[in-house]
């Protein structure tokens, strides 16, 4: 299956940072993202998960709606921002692409521990989930750094290639 693929900016906005074990992977996966697309990450403190709990996750959230407020601002429109929440589309590797593939710019948003809370609800947000399974924040932002740049690459007719 062939893709027409568009998109040329891809912003990830990732609440809280890497933890060890896959930050290296995750910076691989950027390096590698960057040399197909324009590439940019903000990344939100996020809170420990003890001290958090209990506490909503509004706080984050207007740290991550502030910052996207900023990237539109910069770019002068609105865009589709693709959120990874449990509750969105259960897609494969190829329906990932066919959607996200033909736009020109997609705003990824990633939360924290918590999830993301529901005031970032009325933007053009389409909901990606990776199963029924909980993932961790950093083994959620590697699988959508790597589904992006294998999509990438696929529409590119380059090899998929890890190593």
């Amino acid at each position: 299956m062939t893709y027409e693929a568009h998109l040329t900016k891809i912003d990830i906005v990732a609440v809280g940072e890497p933890n060890e074990l896959v930050a290296s992977s995750i910076s691989a996966y950027q390096q590698r993202l960057s040399e197909l697309v324009e590439l940019r990450v903000a990344q939100i403190p996020g809170k420990p998960a003890v001290a958090q709990r209990g506490v909503p996750v509004s706080e984050e959230a207007k740290r991550v709606a502030a910052t996207v407020d900023q990237i539109e601002q910069e770019g002068g429109e609105q865009f589709p921002i693709l959120l990874m929440d449990h509750y969105g589309d259960t897609l494969n590797s190829p329906e990932f692409a066919a959607k996200f593939l033909p736009l020109p710019y997609l705003c990824v948003i990633v939360g924290g521990i918590f999830g993301l809370h529901e005031t970032l609800d009325g933007r053009d947000m389409r909901r990606v989930s990776f199963g029924r399974m909980t993932l961790s924040p950093s083994i959620a932002r590697l699988v959508i750094t790597d589904q992006l740049y294998r999509a990438l690459r696929v529409a590119n007719d380059l090899e998929y290639d890890l190593n």
